[in-house]
């Protein structure tokens, strides 16, 4: 419902505008496929899926069979974005249609069938009501939602709640409240997209205090700055109930400033706009906060097999699409064992093998899955303690694992050195388990987009990219910033190019990627990458989620970067996406 009275009384100004989250296409890589094959009246599926067992159980559910009926298999996926949670219905019909057939069957879409069949993400549409006193301080913030879930609602029932528990965002805010509904359409079903709810409360919020920002006539820097939750406040509850673990919001935002050259950068906007160039220069700046492992509540399962010849397999519920898994495990091994990584095979996605397990979404995988991974190790090597005493004749206590040789032998004496090949034995070890922590982490960070607008045709040049997106420590430098590249990407995408389009009857216009402007790195600059890790309390490696970052601080930071290039012409707002037609038709009415 509406914000209750009183709620924006203390307030000398308030804004208020309503606005489009819009619909976008997830785009993987890789389209969705399936193959199955029945053998004794067991189903073994092939399937595009971020988590195979979930994918079993769905399966298995569909077509009256028992879970151990069913054996999902899933290759190396190329991209899924939320998009391939679990299973659609094209491949529950694939699997029933073999059995029917009695033989195998394949299916692989098209685009076009991509574009129109897999699930959209997004479609919300906002209402922000801002209000505060002149100086700058928020006393005020309402988000009214509208969630289009398509014709056939899944996920996309959930995702308002999402976008509430966020609406908040990075600021102490004394009054802060949200209401949504949903509503059903004849258009392709809206599910997770990278993101999923969080990156359209942060879109609303930091909109919200531009719009706030322009009408005192402060810096927008400034604003975010004065309203920041402070770094001695967490853990932080916030209006939504959210319970955020670590922070360190101001010195996020002072990082991207000083990384960016802000003080540069109005300078050389103002003197472009003082001789009145056609191109002009937009700066825009966002903060964000967002939820990774909403659902820590299901954890994650690991098993460690270390065998006779000392090589190490790692069986994991967590399901790589591109994230490196096998390269992020098999370190956590090597930093516990010291069993060399090119010994160390990494083992996913097939329910014969690994049973349980939950899969990849919501960027929880190395906090969840790496765990896992990280306490399997531990309790390997506390039982490969043990045996060495043994087969040494020594006391536990001392006992060293030499990391660098990977080896054990009795403290500071290398000629004792035993092999894990040795002490793991003909019989093998191995360590089960199931991680689950207490609570999920919020990742933060600030982003800053600079941009260059063609005044006579309204068209955007993405110049520079800058940004902190602090997800506690950092295992592997090259994957944390792949993340953060392709998440940038799809942020900036949304901002600027990709929306889905129906016309009026509900006919699709976005079936191809001619109509659908999904990013290439032609329209992407290189993204400048500032480190800072603040790590959590709340698993044993001090991680929070990266895989999402990017999509929630890069599409707030280009909008605003749009809006702000024109903003000295009079243009207070623009739709996203600020394709070159709505910034060339919002400098038209703003001069007119």
């Amino acid at each position: 419902g509406p914000a209750p009275d009183g709620a924006f009384d203390g307030c000398d100004v308030v804004v208020q505008r309503t606005f489009p989250n819009q619909r976008v296409a997830p785009v993987p890589l890789e389209v969705r496929a399936a193959a199955a094959s029945w053998a004794d009246g067991r189903l073994t599926l092939w399937a595009s899926t971020q988590n195979a067992q979930q994918a079993r159980d769905q399966v298995a559910e569909a077509l009256g069979l028992d879970a151990a009926e069913v054996r999902v298999i899933t290759p190396d996926v190329g991209g899924g974005f939320g998009a391939k949670i679990a299973t659609d219905r094209d491949t529950i019909v694939v699997a029933w249609a073999a059995r029917r057939l009695g033989q195998p069957l394949r299916w692989v879409e098209t685009r076009n069938e991509n574009l129109l069949g897999m699930v959209h993400g997004r479609a919300q549409q906002h209402t922000i009501r801002i209000g505060g006193t002149r100086d700058g301080r928020i006393l005020a913030y309402h988000l009214d939602i509208v969630q289009d879930c398509g014709a056939y609602p899944r996920f996309g029932l959930f995702l308002p709640s999402l976008t509430q528990l966020m609406a908040s965002g990075v600021y102490d805010l004394p009054y802060c409240g949200s209401s949504f509904r949903v509503v059903v359409t004849n258009t392709t079903p809206i599910s997770a997209y990278r993101g999923a709810g969080r990156p359209e409360a942060t879109a609303a919020i930091e909109r919200a205090v531009d719009l706030f920002a322009a009408e005192i006539g402060q810096d927008p820097a400034e604003v975010r700055r004065r309203n920041l939750v402070p770094p001695d406040a967490f853990p932080y509850t916030t209006p939504g109930g959210a319970v955020y673990d670590t922070g360190a919001y101001p010195a996020a935002l002072d990082k991207v400033l000083a990384a960016a050259g802000y003080p540069e950068l109005r300078a050389e906007q103002a003197r472009r706009r003082e001789r009145g160039d056609a191109a002009q220069l937009g700066i825009g700046v966002s903060c964000y906060v967002e939820i990774t492992a909403g659902d820590y509540s299901g954890g994650e399962t690991s098993r460690l097999v270390v065998d006779g010849t000392g090589a190490a397999t790692v069986y994991t519920g967590s399901s790589p699409h591109g994230q490196g898994h096998a390269t992020a495990y098999a370190m956590l091994v090597t930093s516990e064992l010291g069993i060399p990584m090119d010994r160390i095979t990494v083992r996913h996605g097939d329910t014969d093998e690994v049973p349980r397990g939950v899969g990849t979404y919501g960027s929880r995988s190395l906090q969840l899955g790496g765990s896992a991974v990280h306490q399997a190790a531990v309790e390997v090597r506390d039982q490969a303690r043990g045996l060495a005493a043994g087969l040494l004749e020594a006391s536990e206590a001392d006992l060293e694992l030499d990391l660098s040789r990977g080896v054990w032998q009795v403290r500071g004496d290398p000629d004792t050195a035993l092999s894990w090949a040795v002490v793991a034995g003909p019989a093998g070890l191995a360590a089960d388990v199931d991680f689950k922590p207490a609570s999920p982490t919020f990742p933060f960070g600030a982003h800053v987009a600079v941009v260059e607008v063609d005044t006579e045709t309204g068209k955007t040049t993405l110049l520079r990219h800058v940004t902190v997106d602090d997800a506690g420590r950092v295992l592997n430098p090259v994957l944390a910033e792949g993340q953060r590249h392709g998440g940038i990407a799809q942020g900036v995408a949304q901002a600027l190019l990709e929306e889905v389009r129906y016309d009026p009857d509900g006919n699709p216009l976005t079936g191809t990627l001619a109509d659908y402007a999904a990013i290439t790195a032609t329209e992407l600059p290189s993204f400048e990458l500032v480190p800072m890790e603040t790590p959590t309390t709340v698993n044993p490696l001090g991680v929070k989620g990266i895989g999402e970052a990017g999509t929630i601080g890069a599409t707030p930071a280009a909008l605003s970067a749009v809006v702000d290039a024109v903003a000295h012409l009079g243009v207070r707002h623009i739709d996203m996406p600020a394709t070159p037609l709505r910034v060339w038709t919002a400098i038209r009415e703003a001069r007119s």
